[in-house]
């Protein structure tokens, strides 16, 4: 019940039966052994073992976002060599990609991998107008393209084109961007 310090320690206690305890706080499991001490004194080692793994984090494709219990921790190839054993939320996100949410578990000095395959959730959308040399906006927002332009990978769903050219006036029209296409 009394604290004598830190490791290594010398204690000057009378002869009798001693319960030790070693902690080193959250990052190994505390040791606990019983000592009977004699005149002739005593010596004690303790193994603490180790209360967390190696986490390790890749995508495809890599260079994604790396989230761990709600935390932002690095990018695919990520790596903790020191994370606290036990449950954890672990979220892979990429623009253009569909969030990949897991829970993962690491042991007490295992090495845990995780490779998700993100899914993509992007399209192309093809731009043309008569007469072609509009400038295109897209989603509000100018563009340095003008018609005809093809954008390679642009978020699934809906978004908004507006057409502008001198002498023609602006149209805008909605579209709508499907996966793969």
């Amino acid at each position: 019940g009394n604290e004598a310090g830190a490791s290594p320690v010398q204690v000057d206690a009378m002869v009798g039966r001693y319960v030790v305890v070693a902690d080193l706080g959250g990052s190994y499991h505390p040791a606990r052994q019983e000592l009977q001490l004699g005149t002739d004194g005593a010596k004690l080692a303790m193994q603490l073992k180790p209360a967390f793994g190696t986490l390790t984090v890749d995508s495809d494709p890599p260079g994604a976002e790396v989230w761990l219990d709600g935390e932002p921790v690095g990018k695919t190839p990520w790596t903790d060599a020191r994370r606290r054993s036990g449950e954890h939320r672990l979220r892979v996100t990429r623009s253009l990609y569909l969030v990949h949410d897991q829970p993962v578990t690491v042991r007490d000095g295992e090495t845990t991998r995780v490779r998700p395959k993100l899914t993509a959730n992007f399209g192309g959308l093809r731009v043309e107008s008569d007469p072609p040399g509009a400038g295109i906006r897209l989603d509000g927002k100018a563009t340095p393209h003008a018609t005809p332009h093809t954008f390679e990978a642009l978020q699934a769903g809906a978004h908004v084109v507006e057409l502008e050219r001198a002498g023609y006036g602006r149209t805008t029209v909605r579209a709508t961007v499907t996966v793969g296409r």
